[in-house]
């Protein structure tokens, strides 16, 4: 607000309490300091701040760093909402690739200063053009058998795959597990449907890997 008083902007306080109805649940914070304000509505002040005014390009630094798991989730949900609603370019400087997923139409992975590959989320995340890449997108880590790198998640179950012999398992998410095991003679990580629980041998196909 204090920028807007500045520049002398007769609609100050009808942007201001504008875009804090646009936030979910701003409003019931106007009247607070910025050290006041839960770890979630500073994030949300902070877009607020820079979105009250009209700009051609809005950059933002780390919107979702520093926040709990729960309140991160939530932030990129509303954010998605909010950035579309806006229909203007913004440019989001992100660590964490799950951020990059959520909230992004288009990614730029970058490299040592360099951008190694560009395009949409999903197209980057399912189409890496490089080992790095493979990597930086996957939340799972990556398994290295032999010569071949592949993702825990780009396994599926294929009459025609490779045993795999589980040692352990168990739940991921709602609909696969996680287990330990061994194929071709090495020890790894996959994620598996739920129905492989209680199998002592499953036949797997990896669909996407690099070979080293």
């Amino acid at each position: 607000m204090p920028p807007l008083l500045i520049s002398r902007d007769e609609e100050a306080d009808v942007k201001v309490a504008k875009k804090a109805e646009e936030l979910d649940g701003l409003s019931n914070y106007l009247d607070r300091w910025p050290k006041e304000l839960p770890a979630g509505m500073k994030k949300l002040t902070a877009f607020a701040r820079e979105t009250v005014k009209k700009f051609n390009i809005i950059m933002l630094d780390e919107p979702f760093e520093r926040l709990d798991k729960k309140i991160r989730t939530e932030l990129r949900s509303t954010m998605k909402r909010l950035l579309m609603a806006l229909g203007e370019s913004v440019l989001i400087v992100l660590n964490d690739p799950e951020d990059a997923l959520a909230v992004a139409d288009r990614v730029y992975v970058m490299d040592n200063g360099n951008v190694v590959q560009q395009g949409p989320p999903r197209e980057v995340y399912d189409e890496p053009n490089s080992l790095f890449v493979m990597e930086l997108f996957s939340t799972m880590g990556i398994n290295r058998v032999g010569d071949n790198v592949f993702r825990p998640e780009d396994v599926i179950l294929s009459e025609f795959g490779e045993e795999f012999i589980p040692e352990h398992c168990g739940p991921y998410d709602s609909k696969r597990i996680i287990c330990n095991g061994r194929i071709r003679g090495e020890y790894v990580t996959l994620l598996l449907p739920l129905e492989c629980r209680d199998m002592d041998s499953i036949t797997l196909e990896i669909t996407k890997s690099f070979d080293l």
